[in-house]
């Protein structure tokens, strides 16, 4: 109840500090109120439609929406909603009269309009390239034949296609735009004159003071007296910033000489701090509360090199745990790009994790279900980024020495709470199409991860396993209402006799519940286990998520999700009936695929939306208590 209050207490504070100051309120006042907006002529699109594209507005209850009456903000909405008729094809669209008429405090607005007949793009034709293939450029052309014909589509149009150009290293090309209308519709021609490819001349850098100049440069993909091509230019300032030296990375181009076709290219750095020192307090994805420190060095002893000493300590305020320390981790971190010439990346690290946990079956039973484990782990990973910098391949090699403390009843119930040492190898490659990292609204993430543990690599333990996960972000109504969906697939397979979850260690196999996973369930109560047998964890995991997500007021939005997903410790346990929820809890077993129902609130802020979820659980065994939950969490569930 205490996180919820101060989450509570914080958007209030947000939402004051957010306002006017004193004196701007005081002139707000002297403004007269909207009483009323009509709209007059308007056949094609509705009343609401229209006021919609203002940001004078009537008066209304919502607190957080302004209605007073600005004469040139008026104005600035006339000429938005001129924009909207033309970008759907009114281009004869007038605004015929507009009346402001005063009666005290009050001001009633009346907008004429005269819509016109629509014009519609007939044909659509990419005219004059010689060595481009036309119908390539004409799939990144945004207007299309049979639409609406839309002016200022056809300028976005021509800048990407210059853009094109350039990426393909045809910096002297040009593109012109040619409308013919006959009666309402319209032929459109861009025209192009390719000219020659240009090449690199010379490559300066500037804004370096303490960085060694070298390490700009090897960023830099453009080479001297190759052709300069306008996407690695745009990769060349990606890793300029992903490098973590430098908070901002610009080109430009200079000198373009039209006779040798030759151009120079200057690009200028800002310089990060090369040492930093970070210290926090938040919640965690987990409903934790999270302390955090982080020190690090961008240059270790000028090398190039990045190193950071990294930590985090977990609390657990939801009495899962019976102390209130739940976790603790500190990871040491070196980090080298460009590993032996290459564009991989390197990165050789340690760490040490607390971990406390409970068997909550144990704990059902009134037996000591309680027990932590310490790890220390050393490991290495080579990175490679691929495509347009956001799509990657992450090999690593970890070895991890386990000491299990536990009681005797959580060491009985499950066989893996012994000391014990496990050696995997991993790789994980991962494809990011999103627009956005905290809120995306198209796109998709894609990733996949395989690990192999034991076998020549030795350790205790011996297996495979699998995870494969999608998820993906479409709009909806312009982008405002976003539907998002989530599928995750995960299988470990033991290289043993014994094939079930109780021959992997317990912090490899799958667990589910939770904030970020099913919703209405406690952190990783979804885990498989055997209420006679206590052991926590599964070999197979299904998870699925969906989202609407919508705005509201200010900064708030609304979410209306379905989660599903269970874990199983057998895959023999597993199948496509356990995926069918049921009308009767009588029905449902304790291996049945679990689904919840929620609404959520979301606060938006910089560093992605603070979010309050309600969910409630459906499809749940008889004898199972507790139908609904509370979660608080930063971040989208995913």
């Amino acid at each position: 109840m205490i996180r919820y209050r101060f989450l509570c207490l914080t958007m209030l504070l947000a939402a004051v500090g957010c306002g006017h100051a004193e004196n701007s309120l005081l002139l707000m006042e002297q403004l007269p109120d909207v009483a009323s907006i009509t709209i007059r002529g308007n056949e094609r699109f509705s009343d609401g439609t229209i006021k919609g594209l203002m940001a004078v507005r009537e008066g209304s209850w919502n607190p957080f929406r302004e209605h007073k009456f600005r004469k040139g903000q008026f104005q600035t909405d006339l000429n938005a909603i001129l924009t909207f008729y033309r970008r759907h094809g009114y281009l004869q669209a007038q605004i015929t009269d507009q009346q402001v008429r005063q009666a005290g405090d009050e001001v009633h607005i009346t907008i004429q309009i005269k819509e016109g007949v629509p014009v519609t793009a007939k044909h659509v034709t990419i005219q004059g390239t010689e060595t481009l293939d036309p119908d390539e450029l004409q799939e990144k052309l945004t207007a299309k034949p049979e639409e609406p014909l839309d002016p200022f589509r056809l300028q976005d149009d021509r800048r990407v296609l210059m853009a094109t150009l350039a990426e393909l290293g045809y910096w002297e090309a040009s593109v012109d735009v040619n409308v013919q209308f006959f009666g309402n519709q319209a032929l459109v021609f861009y025209r192009i004159r390719e000219g020659k490819p240009v090449t690199l001349r010379e490559l300066t850098v500037g804004g370096v003071n303490e960085v060694d100049e070298n390490l700009v440069r090897r960023d830099i993909s453009v080479k001297v007296g190759e052709v300069l091509k306008r996407d690695e230019l745009i990769k060349s300032q990606i890793r300029l910033i992903q490098s973590g030296y430098f908070s901002d990375a610009r080109w430009d181009t200079t000198g373009l000489d039209p006779l040798k076709h030759e151009v120079s290219v200057h690009f200028r750095v800002r310089e990060r701090k090369l040492n930093w020192m970070e210290t926090g307090i938040g919640v965690s994805s987990q409903e934790r509360i999270r302390f955090t420190g982080e020190w690090g060095t961008r240059n270790l002893l000028r090398s190039g090199m990045r190193f950071a000493v990294v930590s985090r300590t977990d609390l657990d305020v939801t009495d899962r745990l019976p102390s209130l320390l739940d976790e603790h981790r500190t990871d040491l971190i070196l980090n080298r790009t460009h590993l032996l010439g290459t564009q991989w990346e390197g990165q050789p690290n340690a760490f040490f994790l607390h971990d406390r946990e409970v068997i909550d079956d144990l704990v059902a039973a009134g037996m000591d279900g309680d027990y932590t484990q310490n790890i220390v782990g050393v490991g290495a990973s080579a990175r490679r980024r691929f495509g347009d910098l956001r799509n990657q391949l992450v090999i690593s090699l970890e070895n991890r020495w386990v000491n299990s403390n536990a009681s005797d009843e959580a060491r009985n119930s499950d066989p893996q709470l012994v000391d014990h040492q496990t050696r995997l190898l991993s790789g994980r490659l991962a494809r990011d199409t999103r627009n956005g990292f905290f809120n995306p609204t198209q796109g998709s993430y894609q990733n996949g991860l395989v690990s192999f543990a034991g076998g020549v690599l030795g350790g205790n333990s011996s297996f495979f396993k699998g995870v494969a996960s999608i998820s993906n972000f479409q709009s909806l109504r312009r982008g405002s209402w976003v539907v998002a969906t989530r599928l995750q697939i995960g299988h470990i397979l033991p290289s043993t006799e014994e094939t079930t979850a109780a021959a992997i260690p317990i912090e490899d196999r799958f667990l589910l519940g939770g904030a970020n996973t099913v919703r209405g369930y406690s952190q990783d109560e979804l885990d498989g286990s055997d209420p006679a047998e206590g052991q926590e964890g599964g070999l197979t995991k299904l998870l699925f998520g969906s989202e609407l997500r919508f705005p509201m007021l200010w900064k708030f939005g609304g979410v209306v999700f379905l989660d599903a997903g269970n874990v199983w410790q057998d895959h023999e346990t597993f199948g496509l009936r356990r995926l069918l929820p049921r009308l009767d809890r009588k029905d449902v077993k304790e291996l049945d695929v679990r689904y919840s129902l929620g609404l959520g609130l979301r606060f938006n802020t910089p560093v992605g939306p603070v979010r309050l979820d309600y969910a409630r659980k459906v499809n749940l065994p008889l004898e199972e208590h507790g139908k609904d939950r509370w979660h608080v969490a930063l971040g989208h569930a995913f």
